[in-house]
């Protein structure tokens, strides 16, 4: 548990340094075979541009209904982070017009 919370720590930061950060939210079928969404979502609210999963969707061969989306199933969001106060979720999601 020390790990993940130094990991967590450590993706904070160089987010905050403006690095571009990718990171797991799960690893050899563990999270998606237990359910185990700790992982997930400390990814997610890492602050972590990119975050890498198997399970866009959940897999019911595997008896769990764990996937990795964002919150509220958004493409795209703010980073948690880094971002403007005057980011919003719903900007990021607007087609750009030709």
């Amino acid at each position: 548990m020390a790990d993940e919370k130094r990991a967590f720590d450590q993706i904070q930061e160089y987010v905050a340094r403006n690095l571009m950060i990718r990171t797991r939210a799960d690893a050899d079928t563990l999270q998606a075979r237990t359910g185990d969404t700790t992982q997930r979502d400390a990814a997610i609210n890492s602050g972590a541009q990119f975050v890498s999963s198997d399970y866009p969707v959940a897999n019911p061969e595997l008896g769990t209904d764990y996937r990795v989306t964002l919150p509220g199933g958004a493409i795209a969001r703010c980073n948690p982070i880094n971002a403007s106060p005057s980011c919003t979720d719903q900007d990021l999601e607007k087609s750009p017009n030709p």
